[in-house]
């Protein structure tokens, strides 16, 4: 399994910037620097252009930094897609675009631990190997090349597709980083751990060829029946089985043929042997996927396999063998559970349609009601079914089973945190399930060193909830991921129970005076206002400053604006009041002189 190291240098420290409000002007010149939002993107290439700093805050906000540990009131500091500094006294750099962190918990990045790639029309299928006239040929055994379902020297990384809709889809549910699988019989290839950043390949593959995929089951007929071994379980099974062997084979060949080279010729190369190779001698992590529908037969029928071949294999399955706790627990290997647990049985008329109004149907004939509800011998055992399969995943863990999860089987990725809690609501405790989504996934990834925790020097990959993972009504607010921050579920202004009603819309153009020093000091304020939140710039003939966080509670305003000044910044915190819709007025705070007043006038018509 690789493990891709990654060093981080130590933050730069704080430099003091000796200037004065009577310089302000002067500062003006330099453009505020701002974290890149995914939004930024260039569409045409998905990658920022220019150079800007990449510098996030969380401030104040819950951290959970691993199963079980959490910071309340802390900060979350990222820079350049790694994290610096993690705690509740840190300090803030310089230019950093800063997320409030009030009533918002973070957790590292849910990862998808197991995740059906789709690939490209090009994909290259198994060797068909030589023809044969079975007309003429009566053949006894399979053919030594035959190759049917036999991909284990593909690379899912350099095949599959990760469209816009894929990677925004998962991004909205929590998800940054997915681990791409090719979910097909009997060796589906060489897996791929990607982020979902929607950078290009080169920035957003973190490993490639960790895990071979295998799956005991017989690969869709194509051609004639007399060409489509295997065509049945045992026979795939026994597919598997002799290729196996034949990659034994191929490797003991290949070193006679090193240490007798004057004797014995080399075999030809064969990829698909020196793919299986890789396997036996531990350099790829065996994938043995279980159809997630499948029950407690196959995922025996994998772990007896495993055992043949002294494999130490993850499991991939769902959550019908939920009968087969121990016998996973005993068998000391780590397992990936999709989330698939389709709906609770619905049994009365009413629950199985939409319409709560929807009135039986009846029959013209002799009107007996023909929808009717099945024997309550029958529903007790379907929802005894259902809640078991719900169940497994706290079992698993209880057992001290590594658990990750899967979103095989989801109808769409918005149902990955709906079903995670529908696990919760059945035994899996809050630790168990934060676990199972970061730091366990990471482990059986082989990733543990750059995700799973928030830690400095591991990877930004961030989700941030507007509430506990528990908490039914908890949304994703934002995912931050190699250096960009993606927003969902924007508040209303409404949502702001402490903020007033503004006194009015500050949206436009506005001339600004500040009394520093014996000349004031002329600038130009653009502002927009969206409900009680303030954004824009303040400019004058030298440059620009962003305004980094705003908002209008009543008459009451304020706003921050940083400047920047080649290698160091300032902070410049403006707190006034609405005297009418056209002025402005207040006071100038720095951590650079006394505070100065300051006044703005609007220019132009009022914005309703």
């Amino acid at each position: 399994m690789p493990h891709r190291s990654t060093s981080v240098h130590a933050a730069t420290a704080r430099m003091a910037v000796p200037l004065g409000l009577a310089l302000l002007a002067a500062c003006l010149f330099a453009a505020a620097q701002s974290g890149l939002r995914g939004d930024d993107l260039p569409p045409q290439t998905d990658h920022p252009t220019g150079f800007r700093p990449r510098v996030v805050a969380i401030q104040g906000a819950r951290l959970v930094t691993a199963p079980g540990k959490m910071i309340d009131g802390g900060t979350l500091v990222i820079r350049d897609g790694m994290i610096i500094a993690v705690g509740k006294e840190i300090a803030i750099p310089v230019g950093a675009e800063i997320i409030p962190g009030k009533d918002l918990v973070v957790y590292p990045g849910f990862i998808d631990a197991m995740c059906e790639a789709k690939l490209k029309p090009s994909v290259p299928g198994p060797d068909a190997g030589r023809a044969v006239h079975y007309d003429e040929n009566l053949q006894a055994a399979t053919r030594p090349d035959n190759r049917r379902g036999m991909t284990p020297e593909l690379q899912v990384g350099e095949h599959a597709v990760l469209d816009a809709e894929f990677q925004a889809g998962r991004r909205k549910a929590g998800i940054t980083d997915v681990h791409l699988v090719h979910y097909a019989p009997v060796v589906g290839g060489q897996t791929a751990l990607v982020s979902l950043s929607g950078l290009p390949a080169r920035e957003s593959v973190l490993w490639s060829g960790g895990m071979c995929s295998f799956m005991l089951t017989p690969p869709p007929e194509q051609g004639p029946a007399h060409t489509n071994y295997p065509s049945t379980l045992m026979g795939a099974t026994a597919h598997l089985r002799q290729a196996l062997l034949d990659a034994a084979h191929y490797r003991e060949h290949l070193a006679l043929a090193e240490k007798f080279p004057a004797t014995i010729s080399p075999p030809h190369e064969d990829p698909v042997l020196d793919a299986l190779s890789l396997v036996q001698t531990q350099d790829l992590l065996p994938l043995f996927l279980v159809p997630h529908f499948a029950g407690r037969d196959e995922l025996d029928r994998a772990l007896d396999f495993s055992e043949e071949f002294h494999f130490d294999p993850v499991l991939c399955i769902g959550t019908e063998p939920f009968a087969a706790v121990e016998r996973i627990a005993s068998a000391k290997c780590e397992v990936i559970v999709s989330l698939d647990l389709g709906e609770k049985p619905k049994f009365s008329v009413k629950d199985r349609h939409k319409d709560q109004d929807h009135k039986p149907k009846v029959s013209a004939v002799d009107g007996l009601r023909v929808e009717v509800e099945p024997p309550q011998r029958y529903q007790d055992d379907r929802l005894k079914h259902w809640k078991q399969r719900a169940a497994l995943p706290g079992q698993l863990a209880t057992q001290g089973v590594r658990i990750a999860f899967s979103s095989k089987g989801l109808k769409q990725p918005s149902d990955w945190l709906e079903h995670v809690r529908l696990h919760m609501e059945h035994g899996l405790t809050e630790d168990q399930a934060v676990a199972a989504l970061t730091h366990d996934a990471a482990v059986i990834l082989g990733v543990e060193s750059q995700l799973g925790t928030l830690e400095s020097g591991k990877r930004g990959h961030v989700v941030v909830l507007t509430g506990p993972l528990s908490d039914k009504g908890a949304k994703v607010r934002y995912v931050l991921l190699d250096g960009l921050t993606y927003e969902f579920n924007k508040p209303k202004a409404s949502d702001d129970k402490d903020a007033a009603p503004p006194a009015a819309q500050l949206t436009g153009h506005w001339e600004m005076k500040i009394e520093s020093g014996k000349a004031p000091t002329e600038a130009t304020l653009d502002l927009t206002q969206d409900g009680n939140r303030l954004t824009g710039s303040l400019s004058s003939e030298s440059g620009e400053g962003r305004i980094a966080s705003g908002s209008i509670s009543g008459k009451d305003v304020k706003f921050t604006v940083e400047i920047g000044a080649g290698d160091k910044s300032i902070e410049l915190k403006f707190v006034g009041t609405v005297n009418d819709k056209t002025e402005l007025s207040g006071t100038l705070e720095s951590a650079f002189g006394a505070p100065a007043k300051w006044s703005a006038t609007r220019a132009g018509a009022v914005e309703e």
